[in-house]
């Protein structure tokens, strides 16, 4: 017997292995960061990203090796799969690419996040009577967003307070010339 037990289920055990991968690529990012929560919106959007990802690639191959090994016709059910896992596999590739900068602050890759996020949720939240682990994917898709929000009240604070610092600027050749 299996004394954690829930190293049984393939998904979970994807979803482990993606919190892994991202907690180590955060760990790198540490440097880059302006902040703290925008360290964690990146962890946590990295991995939403790479758990979506894998769990979605996991499943269209499970869903092909078992349409062709038992040589059933094509039909809605492997249609359907391969359709929601293609998209869930785009916008978690999505998401696994902004998380760095998201790290460094950049608030354009906060916007699409933000909005990768949401079609990821919208994309997941069907699954979730038919798809038990769908409901830990909603779940760390809020936690995602609440990361996000603390990240861009952050970057609107760090913006203010750039804005009410006087300019450090020293003078740039063409002044000095002149």
């Amino acid at each position: 017997m299996n004394p954690f037990g829930l190293m049984l289920i393939p998904q979970i055990d994807v979803s482990i292995f993606a919190l892994l991968i991202a907690a180590g690529r955060t760990f790198g990012l540490r440097r880059q960061a302006v902040s703290i929560w925008l360290l964690l919106a990146s962890l946590l959007t990295l991995t939403m990203g790479l758990s979506a990802a894998l769990i979605a690639a996991a499943q269209m191959i499970m869903t092909a090796v078992n349409h062709y090994a038992k040589s059933s016709p094509y039909d809605f059910n492997a249609y359907s799969v391969m359709l929601i896992g293609g998209a869930t596999l785009w916008l978690g590739w999505k998401l696994a690419s902004f998380s760095a900068c998201v790290a460094r602050g950049d608030r354009s890759a906060w916007k699409s996040s933000a909005h990768y996020t949401a079609a990821l949720l919208a994309v997941i939240s069907p699954m979730a009577p038919f798809q038990p682990i769908a409901y830990a994917g909603i779940a760390l898709g809020f936690v995602s967003l609440a990361g996000l929000e603390m990240a861009r009240t952050e970057l609107s604070r760090s913006e203010r307070a750039c804005a009410e610092r006087p300019s450090t600027r020293r003078n740039t050749w063409t002044e000095v010339r002149a």
